[in-house]
């Protein structure tokens, strides 16, 4: 074979790699073959047909040739099986459960396993979370796009340093869940400052009542009692007594919200008992230290009877805070906003005549609210003094 021949059938070989059709191609091949055969399911080749042709000399006249679908067009069409063509901008469905690369959909009121797409599966921690309302790609049934949320909970991933990590989406409330006996006022002002930068209204809920004495319960009032002159409902709860659940139920009925909490505090047993109809695994504490055992090892929703959503999310050690603004620590902290300081941009830090520090003096703010705010401010994401 000589070097002509050569060249030639690479130069063949090379036009038919051109030719080659991508997978998107073929798909989109595929989806323009079948609405066409949607729009002309019975559709015959098209052949002359000669009508009311006369053979003699005296005859006036050839009519105009007709095409057969003209004259089949005045005949009711024979009945053939509906073909249904999926819409190509997508099907919206709502996430219901997410593991590595994939995630539990509800769709059609039923709910699928479905892939995500690439992009998404690469940073998936910060880009898809339970809550989320998410399109589908109508040929394979693939996350591809995530629509915009109304809200969201979220704080720096713990494994990744500088990238945010999802814990839920398009939240109504969250019921910030405490152990009566342990409760931790400050891991609620770390948890409410991460719900008021996602627009998430906040209910407290303080479960296991019932191994609260009396003076334990006045003292967690008194720590609480600055989120309660907030207008923050608190509610003290038993999941095992079935105390204070009626009240609870009246502020979740209708709306998504999400369980958040530390281990063992109770949230897959308050779930239970807002729906008894769904059993989820709970955990007893540790004997050793009292702390609680993980029962929910990933978040997860469940539509209620009534139509609410509520999402449990597994038990957390510590809450940091994701790109906290000065402007949301003020909002998390009101009682601050009664002060009269010298300075308009003060941040109650080290400024002279500080009006919040004058009012942790004399005892109309209390110390440990005060603490927990410089706490706070330290982890500040930027010098915004708004």
């Amino acid at each position: 074979m000589t070097n002509r021949d050569k060249d030639s059938i690479r130069r063949r070989a090379l036009r038919g790699i051109d030719k080659e059709k991508t997978h998107d191609e073929k798909r989109r091949l595929k989806d323009l073959q079948r609405r066409r055969r949607a729009e002309h399911p019975t559709r015959e080749p098209r052949r002359k047909e000669w009508d009311g042709v006369a053979d003699d000399d005296e005859a006036e006249g050839f009519e105009r040739i007709r095409r057969r679908r003209d004259l089949d067009a005045a005949a009711p069409a024979p009945e053939s099986p509906e073909i249904v063509i999926p819409d190509s901008e997508g099907r919206e469905a709502l996430v219901v459960g997410l593991t590595t690369g994939r995630a539990r959909v509800l769709i059609d009121d039923a709910e699928r396993d479905v892939q995500l797409s690439g992009e998404i599966a690469r940073t998936q921690r910060s880009s898809i979370a339970v809550g989320d309302q998410a399109m589908l790609d109508p040929a394979e049934l693939r996350v591809v796009r995530i629509l915009p949320r109304s809200s969201r909970l979220s704080r720096p991933d713990p494994s990744t340093p500088g990238r945010e990590r999802l814990l839920a989406a398009n939240v109504d409330v969250a019921v910030v869940t405490l152990d009566a006996s342990r409760p931790r006022a400050r891991l609620v002002d770390r948890i409410v400052c991460a719900l008021e930068a996602g627009d998430v209204a906040a209910v407290i809920c303080v479960n296991k009542a019932d191994l609260a004495d009396d003076r334990a319960r006045a003292e967690t009032e008194s720590q609480l009692a600055p989120w309660r002159d907030a207008g923050i409902p608190v509610v003290w709860t038993s999941a095992k007594a079935a105390t204070g659940l009626t009240q609870l139920r009246e502020l979740v009925t209708g709306r998504t919200t999400v369980l958040v909490g530390q281990s063992g505090v109770g949230k897959s047993s308050l779930l239970n008992a807002l729906d008894p109809d769904g059993s989820r695994l709970t955990g007893d504490v540790r004997g050793d230290d009292g702390r609680g055992r993980h029962t929910t090892t990933g978040s997860s929703l469940r539509v209620l009877g009534d139509g609410t959503r509520v999402i449990d999310t597994p038990g957390i050690r510590e809450f940091g805070l994701w790109k906290l603004e000065l402007a949301t620590l003020r909002r998390v902290f009101p009682e601050f906003d009664a002060a009269e300081c010298r300075f308009r941009d003060c941040r109650h830090a080290a400024e002279p005549g500080c009006g919040v520090k004058a009012a942790v003096a004399n005892g109309s703010i209390t110390a440990h609210r005060y603490e927990s705010f410089l706490r706070l401010l330290g982890e500040l994401a930027g010098p915004s003094l708004t």
